[in-house]
C-alpha cells in the first residue's frame, strides 16, 4: 500500500513538473511575441521639427530602397559639392530627432551635403515592420544610390547612424565603398566608434578593426566633426 501510494505521488510529482514547466514556456514564449511585436510596430509621430530650426535650407525628398520601398528624406545642400553624409535615425524615431536635426547642422556647417533619412516603418516612410537592421540595410544602400545618382561618389560619403540606425550602417557597411562609418549608441555601452576607410572586408573583420575614439563627450555634443578631421584613414595607422 505503502509504495502504491509512493508510486502516485510520484507520478503527480512529475505531471506537476511537467504542467508547470509547460505553463513557463508558453509564458516566455507570449512574452517574447509580444515584445518582438511592439519593437518591429510601425512609428509614424508628427514631424515638428525641421532643419529650418536649425537655420538651414532644406527640401523633401524621395527614393526607393533597394527593394522597392517609397523612402522620405530632408535634403541639405552643402558648401562642398564633393562631400555628404547620411544621417540614419533609431528605433521608434525619424529624421526629426532633434540630435539628428543638431547633428546635421554640425555637419552642414563644415560644408557637408546632408541626407537625413526615415528608416522604413519610420517616420514617412513605407513599410510595414521595423526589422531591426535586416531590411533596413536596404534603405541605406537605397540613400547611396540616391547620392551616387546627384554625382556624389562613394568614397566622399559618410555614413552615421544613431542607436538602430547605427547598427544598420555597421550592417550596410561591407563592401559599400563609403569613407567612414560612425554609430553612436548601437552597442550596449552607448559608446560612439567611428569605422576607417576599408575595401573588402566582411562584418566580423570590420568589428576588428572598428576604432575605438576617445572623444565620447564631442559625439555625445552632436559634434563629431572634429573627430573625423583628425583620424588618418590610411590602413597603415589601424
Amino acid at each position: 500500500m505503502v509504495v502504491a501510494r509512493e508510486k502516485v505521488f510520484g507520478v503527480k510529482l512529475v505531471l506537476w513538473v511537467i504542467v508547470a514547466l509547460t505553463v513557463l514556456a508558453i509564458g516566455y514564449l507570449s512574452v517574447s511575441l509580444f515584445i518582438a511585436d511592439r519593437l518591429s510596430a510601425p512609428s509614424h509621430h508628427p514631424q515638428e521639427l525641421t532643419p529650418t530650426d536649425e537655420g538651414l535650407d532644406y527640401r523633401e525628398v524621395s527614393f526607393q530602397s533597394t527593394d522597392g520601398l517609397e523612402l522620405a528624406g530632408w535634403w541639405v545642400p552643402g558648401d562642398d559639392p564633393s562631400r555628404a553624409v547620411v544621417l540614419v535615425p533609431g528605433i521608434e524615431g525619424d529624421k526629426s530627432d532633434t540630435h539628428v536635426l543638431k547633428t546635421a547642422s554640425v555637419y552642414a556647417g563644415a560644408g557637408y551635403s546632408v541626407l537625413m533619412i526615415d528608416l522604413r516603418a519610420q517616420g514617412r516612410s513605407e513599410g510595414e515592420r521595423v526589422t531591426m537592421g535586416l531590411k533596413e540595410v536596404r534603405d541605406v544602400r537605397g540613400a547611396l544610390l540616391w547620392l551616387n545618382e546627384r554625382g556624389f561618389a562613394r568614397e566622399d560619403v559618410i555614413l552615421h547612424g544613431f542607436s538602430l540606425g547605427g547598427a544598420t550602417v555597421l550592417r550596410a557597411a561591407p563592401e559599400s565603398g563609403v569613407a567612414a562609418v560612425v554609430e553612436t549608441g548601437a552597442d550596449p555601452d552607448g559608446g560612439a566608434r567611428l569605422v576607417p576607410r576599408w575595401k573588402r572586408a566582411g562584418t566580423h573583420q570590420l568589428r576588428e578593426r572598428l576604432v575605438h575614439l576617445m572623444i565620447c563627450e564631442v559625439i555625445l555634443q552632436n559634434n563629431p566633426l572634429p573627430a573625423a578631421r583628425y583620424i588618418n584613414w590610411s590602413d597603415d595607422a589601424l
